[in-house]
């Protein structure tokens, strides 16, 4: 079986695509809880006293900030007495500096964590991270073969709770199970570093399935960074070539990149249409990346002739308790965000809305566009490092992103 995911860390809620890109401005420890346990249904999930989310089977927490020490996750049936009995605790150790995912696995009534540290070291240009983590209780060994183009490049051989982690070239690559015949192909971005993890299928026909999460990474010297949000209405999907180098394989509609760290400098940038595949760019730009500069790339227009909008993000610091949040609209009306009715953006077509502070908590998000209205409930944690939300309107509904910086 073989299933096609594109993966730019975009999870889909109610029609609503989620991206989140991870930098840091904080030295505490930083840890993301996924649920990996088939038969636990949706839990509430606490590291120490602070909330991290509220979690279904296969999703994930943003990444919280804990205090450095000892750090006890809980796990309660969703909407269970936070004070009660958990489903599942288990202290573990956690230190300044350090990034990783926590993943809850096994099953309801033999629960176990895993503690896998995220690898943001710098890569070579061109180059992606992946660590896949084997969380199928009832699949003991798993054999994974990572292949281009139907010629495996490597193998590894994973026993329930173990990973792998690999560095290769960003593109188009296949991951396959042996043992089920399973397979998944994945577009891997440049300067990104991805968990994938393995967890129990929905049934026979798919007894493994994957889900995959990724964050940014860093270089030892100085960076400007870059993400890119597709945004060109039923269109195909575009390769990113810099300086004829492969950056982001595929970026299909409503999808976007993590911030990916590149030296200062300018660099050639060539979209291709990657479904069917072209010869020739639709379209040619130079991007200037400037040291600390962090810059959104909204791809435009149309399939035969997009266009490239750039704007820097203003990702300085906030005051404890707020967020920032933006608004860009790549749709072709006019639109209007209201946050709890105190707060209102507004962009025309192409435009980017001031940057404005909300406070953290539940916050009811109100567009308005094409003389339609719509609502939805965020819940903007006062325990992660992202400190700007920004909102991409697009003709078919909104992209919510979310960011933070290095200091």
């Amino acid at each position: 079986m073989r299933i096609r995911l594109s993966f730019l860390l975009c999870l889909l809620f109610s029609g609503i695509a989620f991206g989140i890109s991870h930098a840091y401005g904080d030295e505490r420890p930083d840890i993301r809880v996924i649920h990996a346990v088939p038969d636990a249904g949706i839990v509430d999930v606490y590291l120490g006293d602070i909330f991290a989310g509220t979690l279904d089977y296969g999703q994930s927490a943003p990444y919280i900030i804990v205090p450095q020490g000892n750090v006890t996750l809980r796990a309660f049936t969703s909407g269970a007495d936070p004070n009660g009995v958990p489903l599942f605790e288990q202290e573990f150790a956690a230190r300044n500096n350090q990034v990783f995912n926590a993943v809850l696995m096994g099953a309801a009534d033999n629960m176990s964590l895993g503690i896998y540290e995220t690898d943001r070291s710098p890569l070579a240009f061109g180059e992606t991270r992946v660590n896949v983590i084997h969380a199928v209780a009832d699949t003991p060994t798993a054999t994974i073969a990572q292949t281009v183009s139907d010629v495996t490049n490597s193998a590894a051989l994973l026993n329930f709770g173990d990973n792998v982690q690999e560095t290769i070239t960003a593109g188009q690559r296949t991951l396959r199970l042996e043992e089920t015949n399973s397979e998944w192909d994945f577009n891997f971005n440049a300067g990104t570093s991805y968990t994938v993890v393995l967890i129990k299928g929905a049934d026979d026909a798919q007894p493994v399935d994957a889900r995959v999460f990724s964050s940014g990474t860093v270089l030892d010297e100085p960076s400007g960074y870059l993400r890119v949000v597709q945004t060109v209405f039923e269109s195909s999907a575009f390769d990113l070539y810099l300086n004829d180098t492969l950056v982001t394989p595929a970026l299909a509609y409503q999808n976007a990149t993590v911030y990916i760290a590149l030296p200062p400098g300018d660099y050639a940038a060539a979209f291709y249409a990657a479904d069917p595949a072209t010869s020739e760019p639709v379209l040619e730009t130079v991007i200037t990346i400037t040291e600390g500069d962090w810059q959104t790339g909204v791809l435009l227009g149309s399939v035969t002739a997009p266009t490239l909008t750039l704007y820097s993000d203003d990702l300085s610091a906030v005051p404890e308790g707020q967020a920032r949040l933006s608004l860009f609209n790549a749709s072709s009306d006019n639109v209007s965000l209201s946050v709890d009715a105190d707060t209102t953006l507004e962009a025309a077509p192409g435009e980017l809305s001031e940057f404005t502070l909300i406070e953290t908590g539940e916050q009811m998000f109100m567009l308005t566009a094409r003389e339609s209205v719509s609502e939805t409930f965020i819940n903007v944690s006062p325990n992660t490092a992202f400190n700007l939300r920004t909102i991409i309107m697009t003709n078919d509904g909104p992209i919510i992103l979310s960011a933070c910086a290095l200091p």
